[in-house]
């Protein structure tokens, strides 16, 4: 397996939740998604869990989702 083959791999661990509620997002994730210091993210809570996306990935998500909500019909 080389080096891309890892890159494409998920990163699944567990992370415990410290007393004032923060998490530490482990190296390897933060690796492979160019994460740093002050790194923006969007969280998305829902009743079964927490997602969390690099804010810069998501802005062309929510552009395109916008545009499909918005679009007039013909």
């Amino acid at each position: 397996m080389d080096q891309t083959d890892c890159a494409m791999m998920p990163v699944i661990t567990t992370v415990t939740l410290g007393q004032k509620g923060q998490i530490v997002i482990p190296k390897e994730a933060r690796e492979m998604l160019n994460l740093t210091t002050d790194s923006k993210l969007v969280l998305v809570a829902k009743s079964d869990g927490i997602m969390l996306f690099p804010a810069d990935q998501m802005q062309h998500f929510i552009e395109m989702m916008q545009a499909q909500l918005f679009q007039t019909p013909n």
